[in-house]
């Protein structure tokens, strides 16, 4: 990283830029760290500190400008506040040095005059910060909060060496729906869905998204291969459940469901969604004859992991190219061939791939 002094006398040699605000520092918006505070009250910011413990959250905040504009490589600006203060935050992206500058000043004196309430225009400013980052059909986070967050989560991952697991959870046959009874019912079916999901998030840095339309993004901490197993089966079960029905006509509604674990690693965040959808569409190939899939796991009692190697080895792949796709190691990857092997009744990968692909079809 370029020296970040010159940043700091640059804007320091602006004296005007100076006097207008009361706080100035410098941020990694992907680790959420202060790097470097140019100006400001060393009890709220301190270099290396989380950058929101200035807002005074345990959390990193939702509506990130900081993050936005990292990613847009341009200026936002928003309102907001801490337990005692509401200030106007200014994010200026400076791409030559990866940091974002954070330019703040304290207008509550302006926004409580005649008496307001904290708490009334607290309530405002919230509300207006969550529009930005919540879908209106469903409360859930949008695709913009996706993109905001995931980096981050992908760092703490790397950082902490933690599992966070991503999930894809797709609403089979929207088309369908939304061309026989109407967008009106298909938007209905997208809120039931996210209000049977909407639960799944239980730890603080959980959350769950909506994704394109008919898609919804989940991410999980500190979860293992065994509960995404125990995960998807809740999903599949909580979904399957669901009772709706339109002008009197029963409407089945289904998920597909593709998922990642992180560890350790770093990509970007369009890999790691990837990586769950890459899950979906071989399940598809092999469910589109009467849910093979789900009966080639059932028949063999495949678990979740062995059942995404198996659909991995169907398509031709490598030990090696399989545990590089699924970020595990290769002596865990043939760990998990050779029980594959052992519950379906196979000594090779010829045989295996063989009896998959017949059985998948019948």
């Amino acid at each position: 990283m370029k020296n970040l002094d010159s940043v700091e006398k640059m804007i320091l040699n602006f004296n005007f830029i100076e006097n207008l605000y009361e706080s100035i520092r410098l941020i990694n918006p992907i680790e959420k760290k202060v790097y470097k505070v140019i100006k400001g009250s060393s009890k709220l910011m301190k270099v290396n500190d989380n950058c929101y413990d200035f807002w005074q959250n345990n959390k990193a905040c939702e509506n990130c400008i900081s993050m936005r504009a990292y990613n847009h490589n341009k200026i936002y600006t928003k309102i907001e506040y801490n337990e005692t203060n509401i200030y106007i935050m200014t994010a200026v992206p400076l791409s030559n040095y990866n940091v974002v500058l954070e330019l703040m000043q304290n207008v509550s004196s302006d926004y409580l005059e005649n008496d307001q309430k904290f708490d009334d225009i607290i309530k405002l400013i919230r509300k207006q910060n969550l529009s930005i980052v919540k879908n209106a059909l469903t409360s859930l986070y949008n695709d913009q909060f996706i993109f905001e967050r995931l980096p981050h989560d992908i760092a703490i991952s790397h950082r902490e060496n933690v599992n966070v697991s991503l999930f894809i959870i797709k609403i089979k046959d929207m088309d369908y729906i939304n061309n026989i009874h109407g967008y009106l019912v298909g938007n209905q079916v997208i809120k039931e869905v996210a209000k049977a999901l909407k639960v799944l998030p239980r730890r603080e840095k959980d959350w769950i998204s909506t994704y394109r339309g008919v898609r919804f993004v989940l991410v999980m901490y500190g979860i293992s291969e065994n509960q995404v197993g125990r995960i998807c089966d809740y999903i599949y079960e909580r979904v399957n459940s669901l009772d709706f029905s339109s002008n009197d006509t029963p409407i089945k509604i289904e998920v597909g469901i593709g998922y990642h674990i992180l560890k350790d690693k770093l990509i970007t965040p369009e890999q790691f969604i990837e990586n769950a959808k890459e899950m979906i569409k071989v399940e598809n190939k092999l469910e589109r004859n009467d849910n093979s899939a789900q009966k080639l796991m059932q028949r063999y009692s495949l678990t979740y992991r062995e059942k995404e190697i198996a659909l991995l080895l169907l398509k031709g792949k490598s030990n090696t190219e399989i545990a590089d796709a699924l970020y595990i190691g290769l002596s865990t990857v043939k760990k998990h061939v050779s029980s594959i092997f052992t519950k379906t009744e196979v000594k090779s990968r010829t045989e295996l791939v063989a009896k998959l692909n017949n059985e998948a079809l019948v």
